[in-house]
């Protein structure tokens, strides 16, 4: 029986053994080559609306066609597939425009004409190792008269060939392009001004890179820019009428937005704090060269939401069910001890026993 019981200690601790290995062995990590040898240079046009401009800008009439051309480069000594992706500029949550819009963010509903219907291109172009090309895109501009801004760009992506001359491709995983230019395009509509507005759309609790983070879409309706924008937010209560106590707060600058679109305004509240279910309410402060917008709005976070949130912001300290385990291990390791230990002693003063009640017989 002894035997037996030294047999299940060794096998338990061994399973410790297994599962604190697992928990502490690397990760395998991927890493990219960071080299490019793309480069991309635009030919400015004659017809464009200001010559002294490094991207394309030009003020069209309906249906008025441009023959856009820029000046391809692979410096490396295999051919280069390069990526070209066109779309109308969005504003990213970081309050910056992307003029090529490469996380294929929803266009905004305002936005009434999207660049990349008015572009022909191909998507994908080979450039010779070691050469120079010339590339055309044809732009042809919307059927009827826009006001304000049609905002946009064109995006160059390296994506490099093995020497077969196929996609370039590592244990099965595609290598993505790492190195990119971006050329901007800019179509004027009617010369009328364009008055410039700002909405607040809704307001909600969620999560920034797993930082529990409080937000505000705000959305840019009109065919203008918005630039040099600085941002107040103040988040109260709802019942604290006269606004006395500032639960959240924020506050930045030099924010911009493209046209016609819209972005989630947003800030963590802090390390470590936990979101609280509740009724507050947003009020926020914006000022731009292209003016002034005060916006003040209810919003709720339920107890699930709250607590899901929680949950997964990796900054709060959450039980450490490891160390629980361990301790539940560790408990079971020492009863057995004891209970080893404990019929080690009886068997022992059993056959002390047996002896002594021989010795009486003799």
């Amino acid at each position: 029986m002894y035997s037996k019981h030294k047999n299940l200690l060794k096998y338990i601790l061994t399973l410790v053994f297994l599962g604190t290995t697992v928990m502490f062995m690397p990760c395998p990590r991927v890493q990219a080559d960071n080299s490019h040898y793309l480069g991309v240079q635009p030919i400015v046009s004659d017809e464009q609306y200001t010559r002294d401009k490094t991207y394309y800008d030009f003020k069209p009439n309906p249906e008025q066609t441009y023959n856009l051309q820029v000046k391809l480069t692979n410096s490396a000594d295999y051919p280069l597939i390069t990526r070209i992706h066109i779309a109308s500029a969005t504003t990213n949550n970081n309050g910056v425009i992307d003029y090529a819009n490469m996380n294929h963010k929803k266009r905004d509903k305002t936005l009434s004409f999207e660049l990349a219907d008015h572009v022909a291109y191909q998507e994908k172009i080979e450039i010779p190792a070691k050469s120079t090309m010339d590339y055309s895109f044809k732009l042809t501009a919307p059927n009827e008269p826009f006001e304000g801004l049609l905002v946009g760009g064109i995006n160059f992506s390296e994506e490099p060939l093995n020497s077969s001359g196929s996609e370039n491709k590592k244990s099965g995983t595609s290598i993505e392009a790492n190195y990119s230019f971006l050329v901007g395009i800019v179509l004027h509509g009617t010369t009328d001004p364009v008055k410039s507005d700002m909405k607040l759309n809704e307001v909600f609790a969620d999560l920034d890179n797993y930082h529990n983070s409080l937000n505000g879409n705000l959305s840019n309706p009109t065919a203008s820019l918005l630039t040099d924008m600085f941002t107040e937010v103040k988040v109260y209560a709802k019942d604290d009428k006269k606004r006395k106590k500032v639960l959240y707060s924020d506050k930045s600058e030099n924010r911009q937005m493209a046209p016609n679109s819209n972005f989630n305004y947003n800030f963590r509240i802090g390390d470590g704090k936990k979101i609280e279910p509740g009724e507050y309410t947003w009020v926020q402060d914006v000022r731009s060269k292209q003016g002034t917008w005060h916006f003040e709005k209810n919003f709720q976070i339920t107890a699930g939401k709250a607590d899901k949130l929680n949950k997964e912001d990796l900054t709060i300290e959450k039980p450490n069910i490891w160390l629980y385990v361990t301790i539940i291990l560790a408990s079971i390791l020492l009863l057995l001890i004891v209970i080893l230990l404990i019929i080690m002693i009886v068997r022992k003063y059993q056959k002390m026993k047996k002896e002594l009640e021989q010795l009486k017989r003799k």
